[in-house]
């Protein structure tokens, strides 16, 4: 049986959907990936769609981006949440990962 957006958005809780799961599925949606591609950003703790929307098209993959950073913002996460919490721009990302 086929994996779902639901079934992505429900597996990483108020992670991918801050409560509201029809929000989260269509945001996934809307930015283009499929629940494959939406649950290996959401690995990479990347829980806004726009922002893995937009690493995505830097040339970032979630494998990257699920590297840790150190330096930006003074707490050890990865590359993806640090952009989705606004902490890291996508131009930072790219010089995190050596892009």
């Amino acid at each position: 049986m086929a994996i779902t957006m639901q079934d992505v958005v429900e597996k990483h809780g108020d992670f991918a959907h801050g409560g509201d799961v029809e929000y989260g599925v269509k945001s996934w949606e809307r930015a283009g990936f499929t629940p494959e591609e939406a649950d290996a950003w959401l690995e990479a703790r990347c829980f806004e769609a726009i922002d893995a929307r937009r690493l995505a098209d830097a040339g970032i993959t979630p494998e990257q981006a699920a590297q840790t950073d150190e330096e930006i913002g003074g707490y050890v996460d990865t590359i993806g949440y640090k952009v989705a919490n606004g902490d890291l721009s996508v131009e930072r990302a790219k010089e995190a990962i050596g892009a």
